[in-house]
């Protein structure tokens, strides 16, 4: 795992190498072990910050170019099948001075070509790629979005990095002004997602994006994968299904586990995390170290689940704990994290639990992706069951709604079935910064709409429940799931961790697809199978006794408390920033009694609070 750096300039001259250098430092806590740098003297400049997990040696440094020199290459990520990839390579002739897989990567583009290289390969992925004999440079990023890939463009010139903060400091960019509707999408979803980009003539590069530009500034892109939408799936029988998922999620796990730097696993009471667990102790002849994080809240605490997991699996547990004035002593290494803004406050507890790790392994196994794909999230359930009335007229709907609340204390029918469509619902179910408060505090915002361009949640009437299934599940990778990679991405690399996620290898994505829906939420009813049924069934399958709770208590914290707590000063100050709120527009009135309602108890504005917190931070870094 690594940050990469660079720039086209083509339209104008090169930014001065002492400039390039010094934004290229603001990853280097992405990759600490060696900085490369590379430069044509004519247009072109790389930079790469290396964190070295596979090949220790000089084989594995970047930038680097291919056999033939078509190719100069950086890239942050690891391919998971660079092994089998070799081999094919050097059948065909290939070279190898190292062991790692950026050598193989790099003459994978050679001997190949990019769009087969893309259809072979299966792991994480930001790459820059500049082809010698085409000058284009393309810039690809992987089809689940593990790794983020930011850029810039103008007149011709193109900027590209790791870190949104590297773009916006480039001498290309600096004076741009803010994608007004953008900020009224992070503010809204609380974060910025891709291709949106918060400051003007910046964009981020899609999730299976590739966009190639030429020295003339023209552009083209296309998508070598993204999720269907619809799909038709093959597998409806729950053994047939657990014994694939099994297969694929194991080999997953096993070619995440190659490394050659210490290796742990993050633990908490869920489901996702135990499997990983589970499957990666038995793929090791050492001792398995666990990384789990408690706080001082009986609601969020998930120590005492997973120290039992742990001795039930047979891993060494490593706790970490959190509470209000813990993160107020954290809060300057916090701030320093924030790259870009982001503002799920779940990136507190990740950030302070991958510096924990961070003293005994390089590279952690995570379970994240498993909620999206086995609708492992209560919003699947709670939108799927107004599927029968959802589009019925308002006062209809109203009207049943209403009967169901009085009588059975919505059982059947939920407030979700009020929206237009189910994807309004889904959409507002993300959002807890209502459009009121926005207007009031960004009064600026006010005549703004959010881009048209932000179509993940437009879907009106699906035709079956198992249809509307699979658009939730569409939303949830391109929404939520993107939104936790660029949490778990942007904590970790503060403390140079690479994090891995084995669900969201191609194959387990592709094999997930295969599978019914609703063989996830088989025998729901059952105390031990409310969701992610085949995932329950595979850890019961290799552990009897592992047997997990139906409460999903999620990466989180209580905020709410802490806020008037240990961190009302520290974040109340920086909200009080003038020079900030004015920067931003905002009603500095309206911001005041926003946090004062929260102190008094009359309103739970944790999310608001949060969020401006975040931006404001994040423009306070950028000004460095």
């Amino acid at each position: 795992m690594c940050g990469i750096f660079g720039e086209i300039t083509p339209k104008s001259n090169q930014t001065k190498r002492s400039v390039f250098l010094n934004l290229l430092q603001l990853s280097k806590t992405r990759g600490p072990d060696n900085q490369g740098y590379y430069s044509n003297k004519l247009f072109l400049q790389f930079g790469f910050n290396r964190l070295r997990v596979i090949d220790l040696t000089i084989g594995g440094d970047q930038p680097i170019f291919s056999d033939n020199k078509r190719y100069l290459m950086v890239f942050n990520g690891e391919i998971y099948n660079y092994l089998w990839l070799k081999q094919k390579l050097i059948k065909r002739g290939a070279n190898f001075r190292g062991s790692g897989d950026s050598e193989v990567l790099g003459n994978c583009f050679q001997y190949f070509g990019i769009k087969q290289t893309l259809e072979l390969i299966d792991g994480m992925f930001a790459i820059a790629l500049f082809d010698n004999f085409k000058k284009q440079l393309h810039l690809i990023r992987d089809f689940a979005g593990v790794k983020p890939l930011h850029y810039g463009k103008k007149n011709g010139n193109i900027v590209f990095a790791s870190q949104l903060n590297q773009v916006a400091k480039h001498p290309l960019i600096c004076d741009a002004p803010y994608n007004l509707d953008v900020l009224k999408l992070y503010l809204s979803q609380h974060f910025i997602p891709s291709p949106f980009g918060l400051i003007k003539n910046t964009n981020q590069v899609l999730p299976g994006e590739v966009i190639t530009f030429d020295l003339h500034g023209n552009s083209q892109k296309y998508r070598f994968w993204e999720l269907p939408r619809r799909v038709r799936p093959t597998i409806f029988n729950e053994e047939h299904a657990i014994n694939a998922i099994e297969s694929s999620l194991t080999d997953s796990v096993n070619k995440q586990m190659s490394s050659d730097v210490p290796l742990g696993v993050f633990l908490s009471s869920g489901v996702d995390s135990s499997l990983i667990s589970l499957l990666a102790e038995k793929n090791t002849k050492n001792v398995l170290n666990a990384f789990t994080l408690g706080s001082n809240s009986t609601i969020h605490d998930e120590t005492n689940e997973a120290r039992i997991f742990s001795k039930l699996i047979g891993i060494n547990q490593k706790l970490g704990k959190m509470d209000s004035l813990v993160v107020k002593n954290f809060l300057n290494f916090f701030e320093e994290s924030i790259t870009e803004p982001f503002s799920d406050f779940s990136l507190l507890p990740t950030a302070y639990i991958s510096n924990i790790a961070k003293k005994d392994v390089t590279v952690i196994l995570s379970g994240d992706g498993a909620d999206e794909l086995f609708f492992g999230y209560e919003r699947f359930l709670s939108i799927l069951k107004n599927h029968k009335i959802q589009r019925l007229p308002y006062y209809f709907k109203y009207l049943i709604y209403g009967v169901d609340k009085v009588l059975w204390k919505n059982k059947h029918i939920n407030s979700n079935c009020l929206f237009d469509s189910p994807g309004d619902a889904h959409f507002h179910l993300h959002q807890r910064f209502s459009n009121g408060l926005i207007k009031k505090i960004f009064p600026n915002l006010s005549g703004i709409s959010i881009s048209k361009k932000f179509d993940i949640y437009n879907y009106d009437a699906p035709q079956s429940k198992n249809e509307l299934l699979q658009f939730l599940r569409y939303s949830e990778f391109y929404g939520m799931m993107q939104k936790t990679l660029r949490k778990v991405d942007m904590a970790s690399m503060h403390s140079s961790l690479e994090v891995r996620v084995p669900f969201l290898s191609k194959t387990v994505i592709e094999m997930a697809l295969k599978i019914d829906p609703f063989l996830n939420f088989k025998n729901r009813q059952h105390k031990n199978f409310n969701n992610k049924n085949v995932l329950r069934k595979i850890i019961l399958r290799n552990n009897k006794n592992l047997i997990l709770s139906n409460i999903k208590k999620g990466f989180s914290v209580p905020l709410t408390r802490w806020l008037k707590q240990d961190l009302y000063k520290p974040i109340s100050e920086i909200l009080m920033d003038h020079s900030l709120a004015n920067h931003f527009g905002v009603n500095t009135h309206e911001l005041e009694k926003l946090i004062s309602d929260h102190i008094k108890d009359k309103a739970d504005n944790k999310w608001p609070i949060f969020t401006i917190y975040s931006l404001f931070i994040w423009k306070k870094n950028l000004s460095k």
